[in-house]
């Protein structure tokens, strides 16, 4: 990689990869996490119910079985999990549209096509445009760092610039 702009250009081409595939593992595993919390409830509700129609025996237990799956159904809407899977499933394709814009760009940036100080308005409006997105799908919810997800996604995209780095 040649200049300071160029790194950076570059930088900012793995940073925005990285988040999208951090945004799709979360996603992934809160939609994994979601299905199963709905089984385990219906199962619960669903079996709580057969048996004490047919046993009728402990039915504190099986009503408060069925009580708190209620609940749970009642309030799940208003999970943050919830809200989260809302907001990436709306924040992923354009975060995918502006990752093309940035890679279909890198190449003027890495054959030298434009000046440094191209380089600096394109990397600062991506820049722009990536804090814009943020604050208009994530500003509102919590997103927890999920250390593990991390992981993958970065090892997704380095796979993935790797590849890219072969082709040219």
């Amino acid at each position: 990689m040649g200049s300071y702009y160029q790194l950076r250009y570059w930088h900012l081409l793995q940073e925005t990869l990285d988040n999208i595939n951090y945004l799709q593992e979360y996603l992934e595993n809160s939609e994994k996490n979601d299905r199963r919390l709905n089984i385990a409830a219906a199962l619960a509700s669903s079996s709580s119910i057969a048996t004490w129609a047919v046993w009728k025996e402990y039915p504190l237990f099986w009503s408060s079985i069925i009580c708190t799956t209620q609940i749970y159904s009642s309030i799940k809407s208003y999970l943050p999990y919830q809200n989260r899977i809302k907001a990436i499933t709306e924040a992923l394709p354009i975060y995918r549209k502006l990752f093309l814009e940035i890679e279909n760009n890198f190449f003027k940036v890495q054959e030298g096509m434009l000046t440094e100080e191209e380089i600096n308005s394109q990397t600062i409006e991506a820049r722009s445009k990536l804090a814009e997105m943020y604050n208009r799908f994530f500003s509102k919810i919590s997103l927890p760092e999920k250390v593990n997800l991390l992981e993958k996604a970065h090892q997704k995209s380095k796979i993935y610039l790797k590849r890219m780095e072969s082709h040219q």
